[in-house]
């Protein structure tokens, strides 16, 4: 049996290493993108019209074509002239402040086999910060060190759609500290390179940060 005097020094240790086995209440979000769009926010490069949608582009839920249920979401995107990026954005929060986490995003993409000339990118980013431009959807470099204005709190990815055929799923992992507000942004969306036009599909976002 320890000495009394001793109490004090394992009740600390008992407290410290609760506090290390405690994790970050888990969060999750699941979209298969079949009611509406009303949680999200949309832009694009070029900026769209007063409407909402470029003369480049369109974007909707249709039955074209479908991962899984009846709907994804649909760009039509005619880049002939110039390229074309159509992404979306919402907040996602419930998340413990300044906690750890390990987060995973990922989305299913149709893609149409070899597409020439150009390329099409399937493009998945999550940050603290709305990504309200290109740059922002673009936080870090490739080989994964901070881009320029990224202090830490923004990731984005991009994949090559063009160069496959059928329904795959793209992913970004990434570990994070959840901002002070416990609040993040998660976006999808498209990179149409020039000379390229078509309708493209992605389908079941998959957000889990735990």
């Amino acid at each position: 049996m320890l000495p009394i005097r001793w109490l004090p020094f394992v009740l600390a240790w008992m407290i410290a290493l609760t506090g290390c086995l405690a994790s970050a209440t888990p969060v999750s979000l699941q979209d298969g993108f079949e009611e509406d769009l009303e949680a999200w926010t949309i832009l694009s490069s070029p900026a769209p019209d007063e409407q909402g949608r470029g003369d480049l582009w369109n974007l909707s839920l249709s039955e074209a074509a479908a991962a899984s249920g009846n709907r994804s979401l649909t760009f039509e995107i005619n880049a002939t002239e110039r390229a074309v990026t159509v992404w979306l954005y919402r907040p996602i929060s419930g998340l413990d402040p300044l906690e750890r986490y390990r987060a995973k995003v990922s989305v299913q993409g149709l893609g149409p086999g070899e597409l020439a000339p150009g390329r099409l990118d399937a493009i998945l980013y999550l940050g603290a910060e709305r990504p309200k431009d290109l740059h922002d959807l673009h936080p870090r470099d490739p080989d994964g060190s901070p881009g320029e204005n990224d202090e830490g709190w923004n990731f984005g990815t991009r994949d090559r759609l063009d160069k496959v055929e059928g329904w795959t799923r793209f992913s970004l992992h990434q570990e994070l500290d959840a901002p002070a507000n416990g609040r993040l942004f998660v976006g999808v969306g498209l990179f149409v390179d020039d000379g390229v036009a078509g309708t493209f599909h992605l389908d079941e976002l998959v957000v889990d940060l735990r």
